[in-house]
């Protein structure tokens, strides 16, 4: 949507300069986002009134679709309000807008919607189960991301022949598996190991120790799987130089 011609980063900035902020633009402009946020909205409240199981696993994952559903809908106010910010020129020029008495609607807007988004997010708390069920799935989903780029990056550091190759992978990931241990060991081990169902927010250290053993558990696997492989690729590429 534009105004006499104007494109839609004029506006924005024209707006953000004259300090009048034209909210039903901002609600036009971004109708696709609000209509997906409503979508996830309604969602979760649809899943949230379905009819419960008689397992215990059918009420967890009925709440993980419940929190995931407001999690996405959360995600979309978020990105709305961060594409705004972009459109101003940065999160500073949006705070400018904010505080101007011309922009009262903006204003209550957003309090509103800040309010309404405070709420859902005590709901998705009040579902602790499902919460730490994401939230385990999370730490091991981002484990896996940062370990993949930082081989990505350290990669380039190696030498390119594949002896060499092999035997630092060998020797970094039996150095892995000795820290991770001696990690394990000296923080986590004193802590009992539970269930999402007896995970609590009352208890972080708990919590914190759950996702860090995770993590470990993760890191470890991968380890091992690099001290496999380097095992049995150095014969290979011992073998390829000399031969």
């Amino acid at each position: 949507m534009s105004r006499d011609g104007e494109s839609l980063d004029d506006v924005y900035r024209s707006s953000e300069e004259d300090g009048q902020f034209d909210l039903a633009y901002f609600v036009g402009d971004y109708s696709e986002l609000f209509a997906i946020m409503g979508v996830f909205a309604a969602l979760a409240v649809y899943i949230s009134q379905s009819k419960t199981g008689t397992t215990p696993d059918f009420s967890l994952m009925r709440s993980v679709g419940f929190v995931s559903s407001f999690g996405l809908s959360l995600l979309m106010y978020l990105l709305i309000y961060s594409k705004l910010a972009e459109k101003l020129g940065g999160w500073p020029a949006l705070y400018r807008t904010h505080i101007r008495v011309e922009n009262g609607l903006l204003v209550v807007f957003s309090f509103l919607s800040a309010m309404l988004m405070g709420s859902l997010t005590s709901l998705l708390l009040e579902r602790e189960p499902a919460f730490f069920m994401i939230l385990l799935v999370a730490a091991v989903f981002l484990t896996y991301v940062i370990s993949f780029r930082v081989l990505r990056t350290t990669s380039s550091f190696i030498p390119d022949d594949e002896l060499s190759r092999a035997a630092v992978l060998l020797v970094s990931s039996c150095a892995i598996l000795l820290i991770t241990e001696a990690l394990y060991t000296q923080f986590v081990s004193s802590f009992q190991m539970t269930t999402v169902w007896e995970l609590s927010l009352s208890t972080p250290l708990l919590v914190a120790a759950n996702i860090a053993a995770l993590v470990i558990a993760v890191i470890r696997s991968l380890a091992m799987y690099a001290v496999v492989i380097s095992a049995l690729y150095a014969p290979v590429a011992l073998y390829r130089r000399y031969r």
